[in-house]
């Protein structure tokens, strides 16, 4: 998948025209804050992983990607940045543990199909996981 909002030289001219615009001692402070400027965000990736995997995810493993994929950025950043506005709707205990195991297949497709197994093998597979896992 594509690890860019902007070809390079879009970015570069961009970062150009904001850096003209910015006081010299606030330069570098905003390079840094920039400096990942132009990778999609989580949620964007998410989207894009579900789009590209479609054709493989079982419905009942994923029945409402939106929501999933807003639980899971929302989750992150409460862990990443402890932010407290969003404790109560981080996932926790045995919610954080059902993400983690969805993140866990989803990741799991992906190489699959990465490694070219055909989509009915790869579903066959996730089942299987998901059966291991009622037991």
């Amino acid at each position: 998948m594509k690890n860019y909002e902007l070809p390079e030289k879009e970015h570069v001219k961009r970062l150009e025209e904001i850096f003209k615009a910015v006081p010299s001692q606030h330069e570098e402070w905003l390079k840094n804050k920039l400096a990942y400027g132009n990778e999609p965000p989580l949620r964007k990736r998410l989207k894009e992983i579900f789009e590209e995997m479609r054709v493989v995810i079982p419905k009942e493993i994923f029945p409402d990607e939106e929501y999933l994929i807003g639980k899971v950025v929302d989750t992150r950043n409460y862990l990443t940045h402890y932010d407290k506005k969003l404790k109560k709707i981080a996932a926790q205990g045995e919610e954080l543990y059902d993400l983690t195991k969805k993140l866990e297949r989803l990741l799991k497709m992906c190489i699959l199909k990465e490694l070219g197994f055909a989509h009915d093998k790869i579903k066959t597979v996730i089942h299987r996981d998901i059966k291991k896992d009622l037991v």
